[in-house]
């Protein structure tokens, strides 16, 4: 992908800790062909905790698809990752496992 003409930075999900599943607001995309998902995760704590992310698309916002599963997340750290191709509507649904796990992260959205 080429990132080189980014229009919009969208925030997907404001930085928080978290320790149950949960899935963000849908957002319109518009014309939007591409994005990169930037999670920043600033702290993980539990036993064996699993963070896992994934990009859900919708022409309506009311059916929803699975689209792009993100790389497992296990520790603090910075995570891009590209997603083309999407549909309208857009949200991300998120897992979070382990023994008494919590992750403090934000997501957002850089598309174009």
């Amino acid at each position: 992908m080429y990132y080189s003409q980014i229009n919009v930075t969208q925030p997907m999900l404001a930085l928080a800790a978290r320790s149950t599943s949960g899935q963000s607001n849908s957002y319109d995309m518009g014309d939007s062909l591409e994005c990169l998902m930037l999670v920043n995760v600033t702290a993980a704590s539990g036993t064996n905790p699993t963070l896992d992310i994934i990009v859900q698309v919708s022409d309506d916002n009311s059916t929803w698809y699975n689209h792009t599963t993100l790389a497992q997340i296990l520790i603090v750290g910075n995570y891009p990752q590209g997603v083309t191709v999407f549909g309208k509507y857009v949200r991300l649904s998120y897992t979070i496992a382990g023994i008494t796990p919590s992750f403090t992260f934000q997501i957002k959205a850089l598309r174009k």
